[in-house]
């Protein structure tokens, strides 16, 4: 998958924190992008644990959600689902030009 790379499974990590996170790097990959909390079920535990949310994402190895490109990335799956939704062409073009 292009737009973030996870680390996963970091030999530093206690069994709780691997429970903690896998959910978020489950929607990581799911998505396509850096998750926000919305974005994640358990996301109060995660943020409990990690004080916040930066710092779980970056224990879980994924790009920081205020990257530009995880904004751009973030953008163009909420235009895709939208499409899908209403019933249009969907496009996966990085520049946003319909290819249909």
């Amino acid at each position: 998958m292009s737009g973030w790379q996870a680390t996963g499974g970091s030999p530093g990590w206690s069994l709780v924190e691997q429970r903690l996170l896998q959910p978020l790097l489950d929607a990581a990959r799911s998505l396509g992008y850096t998750p926000s909390p919305r974005d994640v079920p358990g996301h109060s535990k995660i943020v409990r644990h990690f004080h916040n949310w930066n710092n779980a994402v970056a224990a879980a190895g994924l790009p920081n959600p205020n990257d530009p490109e995880q904004h751009r990335l973030r953008a163009q799956y909420r235009r895709e689902r939208r499409a899908r939704r209403d019933g249009e062409p969907t496009n996966s073009s990085p520049d946003g030009d319909r290819n249909n």
